[in-house]
């Protein structure tokens, strides 16, 4: 009893923020699209637990949350991105912050200052991750991944000051 009670509560507070985020578009089209869904789910859901990274394990496969965040970027899906940028999983908004960051670095898109605060906000803040290089596991703190020369520039790019250590 108590398992299909948990299912119900978190399935229910999933679909519940996931209507609310369906509310974000400025047009008042409340719809979110089917295939982005899963996606969604996925990357904002803080009971769902995975690796940031390209590729784990020997299998070489991109985790969970790199595979959702490509379909999203894929499908050029800039507001349900937005919206993993407003989810409870810090490692899905960090995918959106890194898909949102080279979108706008490539003019694809234009992060407003909200934005901009948003993301410097979450980096500060200093979660640790779990993050995936291959076979090798590791935790590291959000300043710390975001100092690296390649997010540094990304940041420099789009005018977002974090801290430094």
């Amino acid at each position: 009893m108590k398992k299909i009670t948990i299912l119900i509560i978190v399935s229910f507070g999933v679909i519940i923020s996931l209507s609310s985020y369906s509310r974000l578009d400025d047009q008042g089209d409340f719809n979110i699209k089917k295939v982005t869904c899963t996606e969604l789910q996925l990357l904002t859901d803080s009971t769902t637990k995975y690796a940031f990274g390209y590729y784990c394990s020997k299998s070489g496969m991109p985790p969970k949350g790199r595979q959702a965040i490509d379909r999203l970027v894929k499908l050029k899906d800039f507001k349900s991105i937005k919206v993993v940028l407003e989810g409870q999983n810090n490692v899905g908004k960090i995918y959106a912050i890194e898909a949102l960051l080279v979108l706008a670095s490539k003019k694809e898109f234009i992060l407003s200052e909200i934005e901009k605060e948003k993301i410097k906000h979450f980096i500060d803040q200093d979660y640790l991750i779990v993050r995936c290089e291959g076979c090798v596991f590791s935790s590291i703190k959000t300043i710390d991944l975001f100092n690296k020369k390649s997010y540094m520039k990304l940041l420099k790019d789009n005018q977002i000051q974090i801290k430094n250590r």
